[in-house]
């Protein structure tokens, strides 16, 4: 998502504007420290470690794939050392003379498609 966003400019607004990259690290740092406070409070309270990820209502507090993905997209969408690596990484590989936006398109689905392979190999490693 950040690297569409690169594609389309507004991460350059991050890197260009102090106040969106302020406000943006702020609201990245809140969702931070909600989750640990959350974290802390289910410990506090003695609950498993799933029930902060267990959807409300799950089979014996079984662990939702979509509710885990729900978090990884919120907590990616608080980073915005990930919209200013895209901004400024991925456009210098660009090829003279094809469209902008297009190739950092390209780059993104190739980035998350190596994100991908990677995770699922770190997953399947800490699962075995």
């Amino acid at each position: 998502v950040w690297g569409l966003a690169a594609a389309v400019g507004l991460s350059a607004l991050l890197a260009a504007s102090r106040l969106a990259y302020d406000g943006l690290r702020i609201a990245g740092a809140a969702v931070l420290v909600w989750f640990g406070v959350r974290a802390l409070w289910h410990a506090r309270r003695g609950a498993p470690a799933a029930a902060l990820v267990a959807e409300d209502g799950g089979a014996g507090g079984a662990v939702s794939s979509w509710r885990c993905y729900r978090l990884g997209l919120v907590t990616n969408f608080a980073n915005p050392k990930a919209g200013v690596f895209a901004v400024s990484f991925l456009p210098q590989f660009v090829p003279q003379g094809w469209p902008v936006p297009v190739a950092l398109a390209g780059f993104s689905v190739l980035w998350a498609l190596i994100d991908l392979v990677w995770y699922a190999v770190v997953v399947w490693l800490v699962g075995a």
